[in-house]
């Protein structure tokens, strides 16, 4: 289970092929769950881009209420990284 879902955690992307050698998972096993998992995070992230814009969001600049946007993702951000 910790293989089809590392893909969606920023950092086990890394640590998980290193952790499932270390716990001697048979490649083959680990190549199917791995490509399985993949597809699982693309299929999530397209999903919600893709109701993202069949909600009205878009990433075109014309848009009037699109800066208000981007400037809040941007104090996001900031306010994440000033906390670490």
């Amino acid at each position: 289970m910790f293989v089809l879902l590392y893909h969606f955690a920023g950092y086990t992307r890394v640590v998980g092929p290193t952790a499932s050698g270390f716990l001697k998972m048979p490649y083959r096993k680990w190549a199917l769950v791995d490509h399985a998992g993949a597809a699982l995070w693309m299929a999530g992230y397209m999903g919600i881009g893709y109701a993202l814009g069949a909600a009205g969001f878009t990433l075109d600049t014309s848009e009037d209420y699109f800066r208000y946007v981007e400037w809040a993702l941007l104090v996001l951000v900031g306010l994440s990284m000033w906390s670490l």
